[in-house]
């Protein structure tokens, strides 16, 4: 994209040019139309991507052949300023057409259930249709970001204040001692004291303001800052926080209002600002609300300035438009007036508007899908002082069930869930079984854990086997491979390494693949988004017990496949873990690890990131935060390697750590207190509670959404598998997912037996 398109003026930008690389769909569905016809409602798109479209509409049109150049275009309502800086190369552009895309709409209490659908055309039935899936996040309910926030020195104190603005109320701009309509169940607000990208603290206020009283500025800083930074946010009785707004204030002049990053002086939005967030498309439930409504931009009386848009994009015109000048853009049409207080639209494009993938190759409405061929738009960092808005989180986690190929070559494993994002990390975990929730252990098979990782750049494997009916096992691992299995006396039966991401999959290449192999069964975990941030690598032990690896960014959490060894390569005795820490502030880590060298062996939870289960004295590794430093301190001085898989959201996305105890009858249990309303969830299935050595026993890892499950582990000499559900590490009970809400998460278990087993968890929500 060429030019600096600007929402919050709602005529015909006849500067900025949009170029679209057409990769399905009829190029000659793409025409220059009069500006008469385009005031109809003719060329109406959607660009961006899952949680921050926008709908544009466009005049002139030029093409090359697969290459479409746009211009004369209207940029919707103000509130889309955020979603256009944040638009970048490969964004999606989807033709909106009568009939060729339906709206979804869920009621509120649905709010974070999953819908499912089909998008079929001409070329390809609904029977050949994938199933695409929808989590109803409820955008439409997010509060707007307050505006011009401000903070002043008063005494040893900081008075924070700032405006806010209601969903429904035209204009928009309310100080704290308005009484127009709140749209919410009560005035409430949050206020996160930030230090770099660290939350110091977390102030709640049910005004437009708040002292910073001077003990907490004390505690968190040490005396007065030169500067401050702070974010704030509405709360929403449905979904919690909204969007934010954030701003540093200098203190150089007492009470100087300082650059915004995210809010700015014309990010007076009005009620048309909902069409910015719809459930879960980021096409609103009000789009046909005129943004004129909210009359001057940036003016917080609402009266209309000579500037200010007549009918704009919207059926409705507002009362409050005032006049329009000769450039003002008059009656466009929307899509009718959205209810913004009881539901919210979800996926406004029939297709997977995630959006019409290229992989999709034509699948649902969108007639003409393409990648925008932008170079940059407007503020290069993504932070306008016309925003009002900060950009839309783009961090996700992802898991996918998968079955090993019976034949070695390019093997493939995708997900429906990514939304046409392509990965930046994956992490492996495979077992020896092959049908779901059927224990395999058959003589003289080998029984194993496996799990690996890359990023792109590295990767590593880590394994554990012992052949039943034998005393033969083995433990290995390597940074040459994502996944590697060797039998009992170290014949490698598996090995393969990392090719290459893709939009919704990775693909490695199985290079060895002994028939014993063939169809087991494991499942990935992905991680994508331009706002995450992924490492995979090493923590090289030291002969001490104690040795740290520094990042390239200040890691939230890893993850750990450990199987006891201090050098790449294969020995004796069959030992892994499988664990976790969290950088969180709360020093959480747990693993499950199991060891044979004989006999039936031992497996054992450790609240510890890293850990062996042999008994009786079991030594275990704790892993610690200090900006990018991780330090892995082992209990005694013994050198012992650390792989990861390392990650952060940018705040984006908030993985919360618990437990939960499998209940000794059938029933349900609750972790609750998480902080965050949970999208997914990693569990490590131990062999019994926390800290105790169990004799005979093994551990699983798994997942669960509301979508499904899928987890794999081992026995003492028999594998097990679930595609859609815990199998906990008895190998024959289960746990399915139940509910996902507000701070809390619950597994029903159908079945249990006499053993109380602890479960630590990773939930990932926001």
């Amino acid at each position: 994209m060429t030019g600096s398109p600007d929402a919050t003026v709602e005529a015909i930008d006849a500067t900025s040019v949009l170029e679209v690389a057409i990769l399905s769909g009829d190029t000659g569905d793409l025409a220059t139309i009069t500006e008469a016809e385009m005031l109809t409602g003719r060329n109406k798109a959607l660009i961006g991507r899952q949680g921050r479209w926008i709908i544009i509409y466009f005049q002139t049109v030029s093409v090359t052949d697969k290459t479409v150049t746009i211009s004369d275009i209207v940029w919707s309502s103000p509130f889309y300023q955020a979603f256009l800086d944040s638009l970048a190369p490969g964004d999606y552009f989807v033709l909106l057409q009568t009939g060729h895309h339906v709206r979804f709409s869920g009621e509120v209490t649905k709010l974070g259930n999953d819908i499912f659908y089909k998008a079929a055309s001409d070329a390809f039935p609904i029977t050949s249709a994938p199933t695409e899936s929808q989590t109803l996040v409820g955008r439409a309910e997010m509060p707007f970001p307050p505006l011009h926030l401000n903070a002043v020195i008063d005494g040893s104190d900081i008075d924070l204040s700032w405006d806010w603005r209601s969903r429904l109320y035209a204009g928009s701009i309310l100080p704290g001692s308005d009484n127009s309509p709140l749209g919410e169940a009560a005035l409430e607000f949050e206020i996160d004291i930030m230090n770099g990208s660290t939350v110091k603290r977390t102030l709640t206020a049910t005004t437009n303001s708040k002292t910073y009283l001077d003990a907490d500025i004390t505690t968190d800083f040490g005396s007065m800052p030169d500067d401050l930074t702070f974010r704030v946010y509405q709360i929403s009785a449905l979904v919690g926080r909204g969007y934010v707004a954030e701003k540093t204030i200098s203190f150089g002049g007492a009470g100087s209002v300082g650059a915004a990053s995210g809010v700015g002086a014309a990010a007076a939005v009005g009620q048309a600002g909902i069409a910015a967030v719809g459930a879960a498309s980021g096409v609103g439930a009000a789009t046909g609300v005129s943004a004129a409504a909210s009359a001057s931009v940036g003016a917080s009386s609402g009266a209309a300035s000579a500037s200010a848009t007549g009918a704009s994009v919207a059926d409705a015109t507002a009362a409050a438009s005032g006049t329009s000048t000769s450039a003002a853009v008059a009656g466009l049409p929307g899509d009718g007036a959205g209810d913004a207080t009881g539901s919210s639209t979800a996926q406004a494009v029939g297709a997977s508007a995630a959006a019409a993938t290229a992989s999709s190759a034509g699948f649902g409405a969108a007639l003409a899908v393409g990648a925008s061929a932008a170079a940059s738009v407007g503020s290069a960092a993504g932070t306008s002082t016309a925003s009002g808005a900060s950009p839309v989180p783009d961090a996700v986690v992802s898991f996918a069930n998968f079955q090993l190929p019976s034949a070695t070559g390019n093997f493939t494993i995708s997900t429906s869930t990514l939304g046409g994002k392509t990965p930046k990390m994956v992490v492996f975990c495979l077992s020896n079984a092959e049908v779901s929730e059927v224990g395999h252990g058959v003589t003289p098979e080998d029984a194993f854990h496996m799990f690996g990782a890359a990023d792109g750049t590295n990767q590593w494997a880590a394994a554990a086997s012992t052949e039943s009916g034998s005393n033969n096992d083995r433990r290995t691992y390597n940074t040459t491979n994502c996944m590697i299995v060797t039998d009992g006396v170290g014949t490698t039966y598996l090995a393969a390494t990392f090719v290459s991401f893709a939009a919704n999959q990775v693909t490695i290449n199985i290079g060895t693949l002994n028939a014993e192999l063939y169809l087991k069964r494991g499942f990935a975990m992905f991680f994508a988004g331009a706002d995450c941030q992924v490492e995979v690598g090493v923590i090289q032990g030291e002969t001490d017990g104690a040795a740290t690896k520094t990042l390239g960014f200040t890691p939230e959490g890893l993850l750990i496949g450990q199987t006891d060894r201090s050098a790449e390569g294969h020995v004796d005795r069959c030992s892994i873990t499988f664990g976790f820490a969290l950088n969180d502030g709360s020093a959480t880590q747990y693993d499950v690890a199991r060891d044979l060298g004989s006999g039936t062996g031992e497996a054992r939870v450790n609240n510890k990131a890293a850990g062996l289960a042999v008994a009786p004295s079991p030594h275990t590794c704790t892993v610690s935060f200090s900006g990018a430093d991780v330090t892995a301190t082992w209990s005694a001085a013994i050198e012992r390697d650390i792989p990861y898989a390392a990650w952060s959201f940018g705040g984006h996305l908030t993985a919360k750590a618990g437990t939960i105890t499998t209940p000794t009858s059938p029933g349900q249990v609750t972790a609750s207190g998480l902080g965050i309303t949970p999208a997914s969830a990693l569990f490590l299935t131990g062999a019994g509670a926390v800290n105790t050595t169990v004799a005979g026993a093994g551990f699983g890892v798994g997942w669960l959404t509301a979508a499904g499950g899928g987890s794999m582990g081992c026995l003492s000499k028999t594998g097990y598998c679930s595609t859609t559900r815990l199998n906990i590490s008895n190998g024959a009970d289960f746990g399915e997912f139940e509910a996902f809400a507000s701070g809390s998460l619950t597994v029903d278990f159908p079945t249990a037996d006499a053993t109380a087993r602890l479960l630590p968890f990773i939930a990932f929500g926001t």
